[in-house]
């Protein structure tokens, strides 16, 4: 009877041994070599003090950003005074008097754009610019035209031109497209 007894309290034994170690073993997989965390409350604090932590640092990132795209907007910002003197700048020069004699039509051309490449354009703007307070709708088309058929036939010669004489034909055929454009002297 006792021999009974001890075997079974030797198998409860190994039993309660056996149970043990398995705890033991879960307890090291699922928490490490640490096992449970101590005080619960204690950790939670510490996640919630480095989600913080990290928000914070969220904050301070994205309003950096907005600073630099905002000092970005700035530095690129043109204001419309800006460009309205820009558009004056590259606007070509409105011809002298000299140049183009806006009661009478008369234009004085440039030596250069007296040679005979640039007969018919130029007649075509003395006769349309005879008078141009008078110039139409139709008739400043085709005044364009002329001019920038002599353009173009002016930068076909460009090879055979001075410098100087290429530049000064070509602000001159400019600003007189750009007087036919607008009717004529403003």
């Amino acid at each position: 009877m006792y021999g009974r007894l001890i075997t079974l309290l030797v198998v409860v034994l190994f039993g309660l041994i056996g149970t043990y170690l398995g705890l033991q073993w879960i307890q090291v997989k699922m928490f490490g070599n640490a096992g449970p965390p101590k005080n619960t409350q204690q950790t939670h604090a510490s996640k919630l003090e480095d989600k913080k932590a990290k928000l914070e640092d969220k904050k301070e990132k994205k309003a950096k950003y907005e600073a630099k795209v905002a000092e970005q907007r700035a530095k690129d910002y043109v204001s419309p005074e800006t460009i309205a003197r820009v558009v004056r700048e590259e606007s070509p020069r409105m011809l002298s008097v000299s140049q183009f004699a806006p009661d009478t039509g008369k234009v004085t051309w440039p030596e250069l754009l007296l040679a005979d490449e640039y007969e018919q354009p130029r007649k075509e703007l003395e006769r349309l610019l005879k008078r141009p307070a008078a110039i139409s709708d139709d008739n400043s088309v085709k005044a364009h035209a002329a001019a920038e058929q002599m353009i173009t036939t002016l930068k076909e010669n460009i090879r055979g031109l001075s410098i100087a004489d290429y530049i000064a034909a070509h602000k001159f055929l400019d600003s007189l497209a750009f007087m036919i454009v607008g009717k004529g002297p403003q």
